[in-house]
């Protein structure tokens, strides 16, 4: 299987001024599905480098009780 390109976009990397924080709770939830669970990089179109940013925002969050565990 050969490996095929996205059309897609970091959209942090496009917009240098979003900073990926635990606090910035509408941000994280566009990266969080119904069930809680987080998108995979290559549905968002994030990089390796900002989706573990994303997901250790996204668990720091659930355990300040920002964002819930499942909806």
């Amino acid at each position: 299987m050969k490996y095929v390109s996205s059309d897609k976009t970091c959209p942090f990397k496009a917009d240098n001024t979003v900073v990926i924080d635990y606090k910035n709770v509408p941000l994280l939830r566009r990266f969080v599905d119904y069930y809680g669970r987080i998108k995979k990089s290559y549905y968002k179109g994030t990089t390796r480098q900002n989706q573990s940013r994303l997901a250790r925002s996204v668990k720091r969050a659930r355990h300040m009780g920002l964002l819930s565990f499942t909806r």
